[in-house]
């Protein structure tokens, strides 16, 4: 098998001098561990919307790629203004991995202003 499962490995055979019982074994692939975190950006204000959005995978076996899971969604943040906004990660199960799933985030900081007052003078 290749698939996390059970299966069943059958015995047969006869004798002519022995009464045979026969004893199925069994093959037990597990799942194997994947974490799934959603991508994270840290920006600088710029009064226009800013975006993350996407997802990595680490823990994956095989030389396999990110598409082997099905079922998984990144909402992506977005914000204009100074704050953090949640990537949040959702999905199901798989078959063979077990998931971890980890929320990324968009972190908006604040931009430099300098401010200079006039000078003034009055007599």
């Amino acid at each position: 098998g290749t698939s996390a499962a059970t299966y069943i490995n059958t015995v047969s055979g006869t004798s002519n001098n022995y009464n045979l019982t026969f004893v199925n074994g069994s093959l037990v692939i597990g799942k194997a561990n994947a974490t799934v975190t959603a991508n994270s950006s840290t920006v600088t204000y710029n009064g226009a919307a800013q975006t993350v959005s996407g997802f990595t995978v680490t823990g994956l076996v095989n030389n396999e790629l990110a598409t082997v899971l099905t079922g998984l969604n990144a909402s992506g943040a977005t914000g204009t203004n100074v704050g953090s906004y949640t990537n949040t990660i959702t999905g199901t199960s798989n078959n063979n991995y077990n998931l971890t799933l980890v929320d990324g985030s968009l972190v908006i900081g604040k931009a430099n202003l300098v401010v200079t007052a006039d000078n003034k003078t009055r007599l």
